[in-house]
């Protein structure tokens, strides 16, 4: 039979993934309503014109016309899958669930939320570079490293962010 001390560390336990399987749901749900409004436009745009200004800071000869970017040899659609929305939801999420209080929930979403979108930049910056170069690998390289990574760069924040409120903040895990 379990203890009062286990059976009190399996419902904590139980408690933060229903948390975090309830906030990536709402999560989920919000981006998918918000990626097929108008308003979703501008995101696209200021994600096409970030990664083409970084990239012509490396030297490529990248255009933007609102979410597309072109070079001489390739050009790319900026859809919401492109954006690091999702990522963020997954990231928040672990955050929400996670027992600690508003201040710290709301400093790692918005520090997590601009390592994301830098993260995502530069994985667009590297999709561009290898459309350029190596297109043959363009499609391993978007589907299988760079979405992977994003979402490994999602947990792996995450744990950061959890390590600190614990070390920091003395709450236990």
């Amino acid at each position: 039979m379990l203890s009062n001390r286990k059976t009190g560390q399996y419902f904590q336990v139980f408690l933060v993934l229903f948390a975090y399987a309830i906030s990536l749901s709402a999560f989920l749900w919000f981006y998918n309503q918000f990626s097929s409004s108008s308003a979703y436009q501008d995101v696209l745009v200021w994600n096409a014109e970030a990664t083409g200004f970084l990239c012509r800071i490396l030297g490529m000869d990248v255009t933007v016309y609102e979410n597309q970017l072109h070079t001489a040899s390739i050009s790319f659609v900026i859809i919401p899958e492109c954006t690091s929305l999702q990522f963020l939801a997954i990231y928040s999420a672990g955050i929400i669930a996670f027992p600690s209080g508003i201040p710290q929930k709301f400093w790692g979403i918005l520090l997590g939320g601009v390592v994301l979108s830098l993260l995502n930049l530069v994985r667009l910056m590297g999709l561009i570079s290898v459309g350029t170069f190596v297109p043959p690998l363009l499609d391993s390289a978007h589907i299988l490293v760079g979405q992977s990574l994003m979402i490994v760069a999602a947990v792996v924040l995450w744990v950061l962010w959890w390590r600190r409120i614990v070390t920091h903040e003395k709450i236990q895990p």
